[in-house]
């Protein structure tokens, strides 16, 4: 059996989410604390907006981006905590389903988790990464 996972959002109301929105140290997603084009204002304590995919109610997770800018502070680079942290995150919740039975996985959208990346060099770097954990295990 093979399963979809979907590793670029979650819900607005998933307790990662809801912790991030109160927690201004907390780079799970994208966040910023100025105002930004198609970023959502967030609704938790730590104030600043989200950037979505797709939809509000779709927080987008903070895989980093290939390019940083120091005026647009949001753009994590990919080796940042929060990226790191979904990484590890995303191989988890894989070992889980795979102690479950499951044969494997297509990621949704998985050219789109590291943002602003020409050629996709560290999204390919991101995958690599994950193919090599799944063959040592």
């Amino acid at each position: 059996m093979w399963l979809d996972v979907v590793a670029g959002h979650t819900s607005d109301q998933h307790p990662w989410f809801r912790a991030s929105a109160d927690d201004p140290d907390d780079d799970r997603y994208v966040w910023s604390d100025v105002p930004v084009e198609g970023f959502v204002p967030g609704s938790g304590r730590r104030g600043g907006s989200y950037l979505p995919n797709f939809f509000p109610v779709r927080p987008a997770l903070n895989f980093g981006y290939a390019r940083t800018d120091p005026d647009e502070p949001w753009r994590a680079p990919v080796e940042a905590d929060g990226p790191r942290a979904n990484r590890a995150a995303l191989r988890e919740i894989m070992a889980h389903w795979f102690d479950l039975g499951v044969a494997g996985f297509r990621v949704d959208m998985a050219a789109s988790l590291v943002k602003d990346d020409p050629g996709l060099v560290e999204t390919g770097r991101l995958w690599r990464e994950s193919c090599d954990w799944l063959d040592a295990t």
